[in-house]
């Protein structure tokens, strides 16, 4: 059936974004119409006045974007599909638009996150998620992470500038180190006339690597205990940016060195580590999770922290041995 777009009501947390590929599909709606109905529900009607007509209320529930396109469009009918619904009950609504929506295969994995977020909100757990949706605990969890990005790299993955596996590897530093390691990587990818997703993978890794080592290495406490955070590094006379090229410039060093020497077995202990988690945490992801966590998920994640935690004293040494080799050398 036909409504009136002005009988649509929608909650403001439903409200679209604008989206990649927004202006395309605006000028399809524009060409075609909408080729499909939206879902609503229909509202319990509300006294009017003796004169006013007592135009039905329906709520949105599933087809924001062909909504909110047809009414940017200045449509004023729209084809409606009435559920059978609890119009009361927001946790169902949401279930019945996150089943629709994830036969979408173009959805990006910072709005996966956030339908994820409001079903929790609604009272539905992670294993109902992803019982509901047909999809690993695994899944659920790394498009969960996707909200813990800052704003800017969200919005980037929403507009696909940024890859989701990029964006993982920026998960594993805190607010202000996320700042500083995509200011960076924008740096990076500006020198090559490009966008942050054309930027190497391994790279974006040891970018977050160095950030997360100085992160470590400035999260030391000083004599009072009190902890050393960035802000104040500058005020112990730290640079920080000259603290983060010289470790570029010794990582590099050490790689050279090893090709130098054709140390085949050279191998960097961080990336090793590392290695191994991901290992763990493909295993996980072929796993069967949906009664809990697999041990191999346990697994990793406990190697993530101890990663967090030796990283700057395994540079350490590193260098250390780095310095001593090239003394050795020049003695020679």
């Amino acid at each position: 059936m036909k409504v009136l777009t002005s009988q649509i009501v929608v909650r403001q947390d439903d409200l679209p974004d604008e989206w990649l590929g927004a202006h395309e599909f605006t000028a399809s709606i524009q060409e075609r119409g909408v080729q499909q109905p939206i879902q609503v529900v229909r509202l319990p009607d509300t006294p009017r006045g003796k004169h006013k007509k007592n135009l039905p209320r329906y709520l949105l529930i599933h087809g924001r974007h062909r909504w909110w396109a047809a009414k940017r469009m200045g449509q004023k009918e729209i084809d409606v599909e009435i559920v059978k619904l609890d119009p009361n009950n927001r946790r169902q609504h949401l279930e019945f638009a996150l089943v629709s929506n994830e036969v979408q295969t173009d959805v990006d994995a910072v709005t996966r996150g956030k339908r994820y977020q409001q079903l929790i909100d609604a009272g539905a757990t992670v294993q109902e998620i992803a019982s509901l949706t047909k999809k690993s605990i695994a899944f659920i969890y790394q498009h969960l992470d996707m909200l813990k990005l800052n704003p800017p790299i969200q919005q980037a993955v929403q507009w696909g500038r940024v890859l989701f596996s990029q964006a993982r590897e920026l998960l594993r530093l805190d607010a202000d180190a996320q700042t500083e390691a995509w200011n960076e990587l924008v740096s990076r990818a500006q020198a090559r006339n490009g966008e942050i997703k054309a930027v190497p993978l391994n790279e974006v890794r040891n970018v977050v690597r160095a950030f997360k080592a100085l992160g470590a290495a400035h999260n030391k406490h000083d004599g009072n205990g009190n902890g050393l955070h960035r802000e104040n590094a500058k005020a112990v006379g730290d640079d920080w940016s000259g603290v983060y090229q010289n470790y570029l410039r010794a990582n590099s060093l050490a790689t050279q060195q090893a090709e130098d020497k054709n140390h085949g077995d050279a191998i960097d202990p961080v990336a090793m580590l590392e290695e191994i988690v991901h290992e763990l945490m493909a295993l996980a992801d072929t796993s069967d999770e949906r009664s809990g966590e697999s041990q191999a998920r346990k697994l990793a994640r406990k190697l993530y922290s101890t990663i967090a935690q030796i990283e700057p004293l395994l540079r350490q040494a590193q260098f250390k041995n780095i310095a001593s080799n090239g003394n050795g050398r020049r003695q020679r």
